[in-house]
């Protein structure tokens, strides 16, 4: 399977509802080693839980930036450093 590169992005709602954002989001699938997961586990975490990178690509009103956040049946968490 061919892996997605920031250049292979399609909108995921089409080409209108790209062009009337002004900013825009990427969550994807960090490149992590198992001893940097060890270092940003939640605390009290009876499962494994999921860890994508959510990084702002642009936006008029803030700076680009990215964050390590995990996934449970909560909602999204930024990971404790």
């Amino acid at each position: 399977m061919n892996k997605t590169t920031e250049l292979e992005v399609i909108p995921a709602l089409g080409l209108t509802w790209s062009n009337q954002i002004t900013c825009r989001v990427m969550l994807s699938r960090p490149k992590l080693s198992t001893a940097s997961l060890e270092n940003i586990n939640p605390p009290e975490v009876t499962f494994e839980p999921t860890y994508r990178k959510l990084k702002v690509v642009f936006a008029p009103h803030i700076p680009q930036n990215e964050i390590i956040v995990y996934i449970d049946p909560n909602g999204i968490h930024g990971a404790p450093i």
